[in-house]
């Protein structure tokens, strides 16, 4: 609790945050680590260890080239471009990962838009 700042200073600290999250956003786009994979209509976005076994099983069926995987070596901050583009030019996507409940957040927030997304937020809280 050292180091947490009382409502006030939190407020002003808050643009700070913002310019590093969009700071560490761009180094992540720069860096190119984020990987899309493969071809066809159904893709899979996947993190860590379920990587591997998503493209083992590909691989073990024969289906490395017929399926679209993107992996994500990092969700915060969450690699939007990469999502989109996988969403977009796939009929069905799936989700494969340990903690999918967060990252499947970041998706649908990829798909209906940001402010949407906000918007959908205030209106389920009301």
């Amino acid at each position: 609790m050292q180091w947490v700042p009382v409502p006030a200073v939190a407020r002003k600290l808050r643009s700070v945050l913002q310019e590093k999250q969009h700071a560490a956003y761009q180094a992540m786009q720069k860096l190119g680590i984020d990987r899309l994979d493969g071809r066809g209509d159904v893709g899979i976005i996947t993190a860590g260890v379920a990587y591997a076994y998503v493209k083992e099983v590909l691989e073990e069926f024969g289906a490395s080239d017929q399926v679209q995987v993107l992996k994500l070596t990092s969700i915060h901050p969450v690699p939007r471009k990469q999502i989109e583009t996988i969403l977009g030019s796939t009929k069905k996507c799936s989700l494969l990962r340990s903690l999918s409940h967060i990252l499947r957040l970041k998706c649908v927030q990829s798909l209906i838009g940001w402010e949407s997304w906000s918007r959908f937020l205030a209106r389920k809280r009301a």
